[in-house]
């Protein structure tokens, strides 16, 4: 059958994979009683409807190797990961940053599928994606792919564990990968905090090593050190799998004792100890101030403790969950209420986090303003009057609605797409005993008053640690030390013992107080009586006024109690100039700001709202559990046309825009290049610098006049879709038209945005821009003609070869980046390959120089790159994922809304895709190619980023005029005797 827009609902033909995939190999022997079943003891149901058929098994196989397995017949694809508890704390002291380099090196090929990029290639072919990550103490590899791929994946997912190669060749290029890595994280201000916090630490916790590793404490590492470690640290006794797919839970058994089985268990007598007991954190951390010099503009303020040793690991979570729950509401009265009010600071953000087993850090972050950066202290003691406030005044009452929220989005759970899943399954599953994984990390469990008070009072400026992220210049502090790796400057300041007492005992305001209760907690979770089949609440109505129009879409796929709705507002101070683009950014920024008591609150009950500037409108988006979701919305719309913030308050937000329009220039290579290829080839696309210029002209005047005329006359688009009625969505459309006032904006005025189409044979062209931030970068736009549904069909199978071989050829092979990729796009009509690298050793002319090569070698051999039976595995996976709707309700209403107004109301665009897709044949693709990515397509703009490289990455070679030759040397003759 067909649903709204013609996906073909396939969620019981899933569970019909082929049998023969699930062969019993030879190389994996089982025993009569292979694995044994452990109780699954996490007992609180899922109530979304959607999710009803998800059955789950925990099992525990003979050699160690555990298993959380999750058949769900309506995942839209397969996927698994594999967790490790062992990450970068068991780095061997010699080689710091061997558990991040054999995870690397993991990828590069086994004995049973010894080919080097054999698995990429397989996930790729199949429509999926891959990746990995190393922390502290676990590391994580996962993927996701369509079902019929995924046992096969799986089995060479397995290998990593059983019979990786670790071969020579690969311990040579993946050295160049890893330091690609480091160096693409020199610049970031977040890493250097981090390796700051390291090495100022305690040095005898493994927590002070250099965690990534590069090629300074990695090379010349013999190969026999990398395979003793690898032997000796990934035994089965430390091994997660997590599984998410169609089949049958059976299947899914069969296929962990199949895969998973032949994972060597332990040697004798090899116990690596990852939390060593000693503290992370030094003395010279604690009650002390750490100044840092950041490479953007910056006004940061972080307290940062360690949390004691020793504690109940639930009772500590749920203590921590309630604590962060309280310091971030930004309710009227709350600290980041009165953090604003005081003009203070811009935000606050208080968590925790894991990262041993013993070791949690709770952290409060506080983005600054002028004012706070002159006196942070007084931020500081406000942080502390908090504080004592909820060790005062925190109720079970309040962990009550925290518990009641937390059941109700566990139980209610919108579902992820399968990557995403098997990612934080995989980052979570040590957090807890498998038993009753992942209820308890989900759902707090018991008020302890006298726990929640004890753990409270550890809270002290004595075991803090301060840190102040800004300009030396306006802190008045000079760095005098800089950190080894990453060559961050900072300083250390002690504080005064007056002043720690004074925070330590610091007064409670009686204008400070804890967050009432949350009134947009929903009572009414039913969903509204399905519609049949074919009647006209299971397609878009469209209403159409002078002043806009609306479309409208009953659910009748996911069956959630949500809704979700997107609006367009248009207006003629729209036009897409860097004023009117600021303007527009400094409008939202100020709506979200006056709006944040009722939107912390509402996210904090399963609501969503945002506001976003584009050029010609400004989209506001709503979203969430559908019974208080007209509430939230009367509040917001009434504000729109109410924006007024005080002189103040608009400095503040126009500081944090000029910031930010300046902090673009510390970007990374590859995203200026972006900025600039989006600036080049659309309209209305002002570059962070254009925006820089105009931020700086516009007054507080200037904005209250945009502001009060914004929408004065405006035209209205937007899209409801979910668990609401036609006149639920009608009576939403009509509070918005009533809150606005507006005057009717006539849609044929609206301006559109267009995109620049190189005359043929103009080009090619180059654009070539410094920047003073570290590498280089270089990005290909290939534009090959206007989209038509064959031409469309055959870039997005082309892509998907195309990806994978320059990705191979670029970064593995020809080890010129960390960074690359290709990627096919359609914009405004036209189709665009583009082709990217960011480089850390290479210039970008040279870059661009391989990118021609790549694809002259490709065209070439193209029979061999795609041969048939690889592009019909190819076109059958694309099939498969533009037939099927998207995972979640929000992302469908995201693609009604495009195609709506974006593609002028096609609802069978995808259907469409999908027959163009089937009547594809390898010689359309062929001639495709041929024609828009030879040289005979002139049409094509390189951008190249020249940034600094290190010095002993600094290959180039220097102009020379030949009158200079003698500058260069000394000529030299053979001695003659």
């Amino acid at each position: 059958m067909r649903s709204l827009i013609g996906f073909t609902m396939l969620a019981g033909s899933l569970l019909l994979v082929n049998p023969s995939l699930l062969k019993a190999e030879a190389e994996h022997p089982v025993s009569p009683t292979p694995y044994e079943i452990i109780e699954d003891k996490a007992s609180v149901a899922l109530l979304n409807p959607s999710m009803q058929k998800r059955q789950t098994v925990k099992l525990r196989l003979k050699n160690g190797v555990q298993a959380y397995l999750i058949s769900d017949p309506d995942t839209k694809h397969s996927a698994a990961s594999v967790a490790v508890k062992r990450g970068s704390w068991d780095d061997p002291r010699a080689y710091p940053g061997m558990a991040h380099f054999v995870e690397h090196l993991l990828f590069m090929g086994s004995k049973a599928y010894p080919q080097e990029d054999g698995f990429s290639q397989y996930v790729s072919n199949h429509g999926g994606t891959h990746n990995a990550f190393t922390t502290t103490d676990r590391t994580v590899y996962m993927f996701s792919i369509n079902h019929e791929g995924f046992p096969v994946a799986l089995d060479q997912l397995a290998h990593f564990f059983i019979d990786p190669l670790l071969s020579l060749s690969s311990i040579g290029r993946e050295l160049q990968a890893v330091d690609q890595e480091h160096a693409k994280n020199i610049e970031h201000d977040g890493w250097r905090q981090w390796m700051i916090l390291k090495e100022t630490g305690n040095p005898e916790h493994p927590h002070a090593s250099f965690s990534t590793g590069n090629a300074e404490t990695l090379g010349g590492i013999p190969q026999e050190a990398v395979r003793k470690w690898y032997r000796e640290v990934y035994t089965a006794d430390r091994i997660c799998v997590v599984m998410l797919s169609p089949l049958p839970k059976e299947q899914l058994i069969e296929l962990a004792v199949r895969d998973f089985s032949a994972v060597p268990s332990a040697p004798v007598n090899t116990a690596a100890v990852t939390s060593p007991p000693v503290s992370m954190f030094s003395e010279q951390q604690l009650g002390r101030l750490l100044y840092i010099k950041p490479v953007r503009s910056l006004r940061e303020l972080a307290l940062i403790w360690e949390l004691p040793r020793g504690l109940d690991r639930q009772q500590k979570k749920d203590a921590l969950a309630l604590l962060t729950y309280l310091l971030n509401s930004e309710h009227e009265g709350g600290l980041v209420d009165q953090l604003k009010k005081f003009q203070i600071a811009e935000s606050l953000r208080a968590g925790f986090l894991n990262i041993g087993d013993e070791e949690t850090i709770f952290s409060i972050e506080v983005e600054l303003t002028d004012q706070g950066l002159q006196n942070p202290d007084r931020a500081i003691e406000q942080i502390f009057s908090a504080l004592a406030l909820i060790r005062q005044k925190a109720t079970e009452t309040g962990f009550a609605e925290l518990r009641q929220l937390s059941l109700l989005h566990y139980q209610y759970q919108t579902r992820k797409n399968a990557f995403e899943t098997v990612k934080e399954y995989g980052r979570s599953i040590f957090d807890e005993d498998l038993a009753t994984f992942p209820e308890r990390r989900s759902i707090p469990q018991a008020f302890d008053q006298a726990h929640f008070s004890g753990l409270l009072s550890f809270f002290t400026p004595a075991s803090c640690s301060f840190i102040l992220t800004a300009d030396p210049g306006l802190t008045k502090v000079q760095p005098d030390r800089r950190e080894k790796w990453m060559g961050a400057e900072y300083a250390i300041r002690s504080i005064p013992e007056k002043r720690l007492f004074s925070w330590q005992n610091a007064l409670i305001p009686s204008t400070l107080c804890l967050a009432p209760a949350n009134t947009f907690i929903p009572a009414n979770l039913t969903l509204l009586p399905p519609s049949p089949e074919g009647t006209k609440e299971n397609l878009p109505v469209l209403w159409e006024k002078e002043n806009g129009r609306l479309y409208y879409a009953r659910d009748c796929i996911y069956q959630v109690p949500e809704t979700a709705s997107n609006f367009r507002l248009y207006s003629p101070l729209l036009d897409g100039s860097p004023r009117s683009t600021v303007l527009s950014q400094l409008f939202c920024l100020s709506f979200l700001e006056k709006n944040s008591p009722d939107l912390c609150m509402a996210e904090a009950a399963g609501l969503r709202a945002s506001l976003n500037a584009h050029a010609h409108y400004i989209a506001l988006s709503l979203g969430g559990y559908s019974e208080k979701l007209p509430c939230l919305a009367a509040g917001l719309f009434s504000t729109l046309p109410r924006i007024a913030p005080s002189r103040e308050q608009f400095a503040i937000y126009h500081k944090k825009l000029e910031m930010a329009f300046h902090n673009a220039s510390k970007d990374m290579p590859i995203s200026q290049a972006k900025e600039i290829v989006s600036n080049v080839l659309l309209s209305s696309t002002p570059t962070h610098s254009q925006k820089l210029e105009a931020i700086r002209k516009i007054s507080y005047e200037d904005f209250l006049e945009f502001s009060s005329n914004l929408f004065t006359k405006a035209y209205i688009e937007g899209f409801v879709y979910g668990n609401s009625s036609e006149e639920d969505a009608r009576n939403l459309s009509l509070t918005l038209e009533s809150a606005l006032r507006a005057k009717t904006y006539p849609r044929s005025e609206i301006q559109q945005s267009k995109i620049r189409v190189f005359a043929e044979n103009s080009g090619p062209f180059i654009i070539v821009e410094p920047t003073e931030t570290m590498g280089k970068a270089t990005i290909l736009v290939i534009q090959q003609g206007p989209r038509y549904f064959a031409t469309h069909a055959a870039q997005l199978l082309s892509n998907a070869v195309i990806h994978e071989m320059f990705f191979d050829n670029l970064r593995t092979k020809q080890q010129t980046a960390y960074i690359a990729g290709a990627k096919a796009r359609e914009i405004e009509g036209q189709l665009i390959q583009m082709f990217m690298v960011q480089s850390n050793t290479h210039q970008p002319q040279e870059l661009l120089a391989r990118f021609d090569l790549f694809v002259e070698d490709f065209l070439q051999r193209f029979d061999e790159n795609l041969s048939q039976e690889r592009f019909d595995t190819l076109r059958s996976t694309l099939i498969q994922e533009y037939s099927l709707p998207p995972e979640n309700l929000h992302l469908m209403a995201g693609r009604l809304t495009d195609l709506a107004i974006d593609y002028q109301g096609d609802f069978q665009f995808y259907p469409k895709l999908v027959a163009s897709l089937e009547g594809l044949e390898r010689l359309h693709v062929k001639s495709f190619l041929e024609t828009t990515l030879s040289r005979k397509n002139t049409r094509r703009l390189a951008v190249l980023i020249e940034g600094k490289l290190p010095p002993m990455n600094d290959f180039s070679y220097k102009r020379l005029a030949k009158e200079d030759m003698q500058m260069i040397g000394e000529l030299e003759g053979r001695t003659r005797r």
